[in-house]
């Protein structure tokens, strides 16, 4: 009896450690494959405070995280598959797979962590966010209850109702990695061997944003001074039109171009308030030389700013 007993302290003291830890790992780590697309959210909650997100291709994916929620979206079309890797404030990890996919059936997704209060069936029940597509994404606190510890209990009630709303700096990120939809804006100067090309307009809200490309096929250095937006009255067909143009305020600009060596392409986004133009107007596009005369001036239809695409 001695004898077992020994053998029995020895097998406790060598083994359980081992297989408290293969049920750890096997907790802190979660693999779905989650479906997202170019113009819906696919929104995606923990238990915890998500601490930090890593995307395998950034540039087919945008994950912006609050507190405990991830908002998940496609930066372009039929990209095929990439991943996530999420990391809780609670040191657990989340792997995903990602797929795009035009139409999502499931837009939100919820991952108890290994730590979650059991509601003494097995099952934990969970508050689940209903979503607004509209111009921002709101998730609302719905009929459930959410079974934490009084250590993981928010001191806020309201902490899961948030407002998710991108910022100027995401929409500019967003246009940078976005295809190109406008290819008949554009001038190359055949003697300087510059290249200026508008890829797209996109509105969000009060703002108008203007992807623009600048291309130097030349062997000097191009030091750009600055670049303006001038609204001009088209060519008048009467004595008694006259020319009126005025400048546009630039609120911003993103990935600003100071200098384009030789070869080099440079990609920005102009952003300005909205404008209101009639079909008389048209839209002038100045990238202006630093102490040079080869400056770049792209004509811009009044209809690509009625066109343009909505942007969230």
């Amino acid at each position: 009896m001695k004898n077992l007993t020994v053998h029995l302290f020895w097998f406790l003291l060598l083994y359980l450690p081992f297989i408290g830890l293969s049920q750890e790992v096997s907790k802190s780590k979660s693999y779905e494959v989650i479906s997202v697309s170019f113009d819906k959210l696919t929104v995606v909650r923990f238990d915890f405070e998500v601490k930090d997100v890593l995307v395998g291709n950034e540039d087919m994916l945008e994950a912006p995280f609050k507190g405990k929620v991830i908002y998940l979206r496609a930066l372009m079309e039929n990209f095929g598959e990439t991943n996530i890797v999420v990391t809780l404030q609670s040191s657990e990890l989340f792997a995903f797979d990602i797929v795009y996919s035009a139409h999502i059936a499931k837009s939100m997704w919820y991952f108890p962590s290994a730590s979650a209060v059991s509601n003494g069936n097995g099952n934990n029940t969970v508050a689940i966010p209903t979503v607004k597509m509209n111009d921002s994404i709101v998730t609302n606190k719905v009929d459930s209850t959410i079974l934490v510890s009084e250590e993981t209990k928010p001191k806020n009630t309201n902490e899961f109702s948030s407002t998710y709303v991108a910022t100027e700096e995401m929409l500019a990120d967003k246009i940078l990695k976005a295809k190109n939809y406008i290819h008949s804006v554009g001038v190359r100067n055949t003697s300087t061997k510059i290249t200026g090309y508008v890829g797209g307009v996109w509105n969000n809200k009060n703002n108008m944003y203007l992807k623009v490309g600048i291309v130097n096929e030349s062997q000097l250095i191009l030091n750009i001074q600055k670049i303006g937006i001038v609204v001009r009255q088209k060519r008048a067909k009467a004595k008694r039109e006259t020319k009126q143009d005025y400048d546009v305020p630039i609120k911003k600009i993103f990935n600003e171009p100071k200098v384009i060596s030789p070869g080099e392409k440079q990609v920005f986004v102009v952003m300005f308030e909205s404008l209101i133009l009639q079909n008389d107007k048209k839209i002038m596009l100045h990238v202006l030389e630093l102490d040079g005369a080869r400056d770049v001036e792209i004509e811009m239809d009044v209809k690509h700013f009625y066109e343009a695409k909505v942007i969230n």
